[in-house]
Parts: C-alpha cells; structure tokens; sequence
C-alpha cells in the first residue's frame, strides 16, 4: 500500500489485518520504518510486519488496480525466501470490480464459432467456458443497451482475498471477509 495512493477503504482494510494480528498475539508494527525491519528488508516499505512467537509475517495491502507490473511484491518475496519463521502475506482489496470492456457483436460471433469447434472436437470444458464467456458478452451487450444497472451479488465474491506466499514457493489463496451479499 503506497503511502500517496491509499484509499480510506485500504487504511481501514490494514486496520482491520492488523487488529487481527494483535488478538492472535503478535506484536504489530503498521508502516514500520527502517529501525522496525529486520536488515535482509532494508530499502522496503511493507505495510506491516507481525511478530509472533515463531512467526513472523510481512503484510502488503493493495487495491487490485495496484497489481499491474507490481515488481516490489516479488522483491519481498525473494528476500524471505530461505528465511526460517518468516512469510510474506499480500492482501489484495477486491472492493472495485473493473468489469472492463464490452465485447463487441464481432467478439462474441468468433467466441460462439470457437465454442462450437471445441465442442466438436471433444473439448467439452473448453467448449463451455467460451460459451459461458459469449453469454455473458450478449448479456452486458443487451443490458447496455437497455442501460440497465447489473448489481453484482454472490455468496463466492469476497471483500479481498490473501494470498500466502510459502517457502516451498506454492501459493495458497484464501478469501477472507464477507461477501457483498452479506455484509
């Protein structure tokens, strides 16, 4: 989280994680300067180190439009890497849902045709993604049209998602919050 780019709903996103922290025991530092960093993290800025017992736990907090060419979360990342009792936790704030640009007629027809081809070819989970995608590219389409507002609602979409980078370099996702639909 980028001191100049962080949103109120970022702040209290790190609020939140940190309180966190602190009742599961850990000593917690937001924003922590250099002499709060152990030396193998100098010259990063994390939004919050927890310190446990055995455990300690580099936090980034981002807005999913931050991610683009994000290159400090890999730095960080290395430099724990090898690093007995730590682990980076990256906590991606999914609040603004981008749904991006219409398909166009042209789009969706070439979808349907390749949909159509990989079903005749036995690909019949490739097959239905496509199709399930085209569907929802003629939907939009329509709804535009209409000007219709869609309120996104589901009881699998989550405030934001943690994403836990592991020593054994696997990646463990896990959704933490409440979904819109229930908050």
């Amino acid at each position: 989280m980028n001191s100049t780019a962080t949103t109120e709903r970022e702040r209290r996103l790190l609020a939140s994680v940190a309180s966190d922290y602190e009742r599961r025991g850990y000593q917690v530092k937001v924003q922590p300067g250099a002499g709060d960093m152990p030396e193998f993290l100098a010259g990063f800025e994390p939004d919050l180190i927890a310190t446990g017992t055995g455990e300690s736990v580099v936090v980034e907090v981002k807005a999913r439009r931050e991610l683009e060419n994000e290159q400090t979360l890999a730095a960080i990342e290395a430099a724990l890497q090898n690093r007995p009792g730590w682990r980076f936790e990256l906590i991606i704030d999914g609040s603004e849902r981008d749904l991006g640009p219409l398909l166009g007629a042209p789009q969706i027809w070439t979808s349907l045709e390749e949909a159509n081809e990989l079903q005749q070819g036995g690909r019949f989970k490739a097959s239905f993604l496509l199709l399930w995608a085209a569907t929802e590219g003629i939907l939009r389409l329509f709804g535009n049209a209409r000007k219709w507002r869609a309120k996104v609602s589901s009881a699998g979409i989550c405030d934001h998602a943690t994403v836990y980078a592991r020593p054994d370099r696997t990646r463990t996702i896990s959704r933490i919050g409440r979904s819109p639909a229930t908050a």
